[in-house]
């Protein structure tokens, strides 16, 4: 198996240490409800905060950044960064600079 897979799977889930859904697989669902009939844009953070509006490609754009972090301790470190309002709000606002 390759290490990202492997590395997905450790992300994958969920965290004891997470209130909601690990914001990886959130991210998921958006990317997954691409084409239905009514398309999931939101996730919610730990902080209970419903955050609307997220299209597919900046989701996909926020798991794949997730994924490309090479050190397991860093990736658990934005994984628990995200998890929260703030850190998923700048995030998602670096990623819409960057798909601009």
């Amino acid at each position: 198996m390759s290490n990202m897979i492997e590395d997905a799977m450790q992300i994958d889930g969920l965290n004891p240490d997470y209130k909601e859904l690990c914001m990886f697989e959130q991210l998921g669902k958006v990317i997954d409800s691409k084409g239905t009939e009514k398309p999931r844009d939101w996730v919610v953070t730990d902080d209970g905060d419903k955050i609307k509006g997220i299209k597919w490609f900046e989701a996909k754009a926020m798991k794949d950044g997730l994924l490309n972090i090479p050190k397991p301790s860093d990736r658990q470190l934005v994984q628990d960064q995200i998890q929260r309002t703030v850190g998923f709000t700048k995030v998602l606002s670096f990623v819409r600079k960057q798909l601009v």
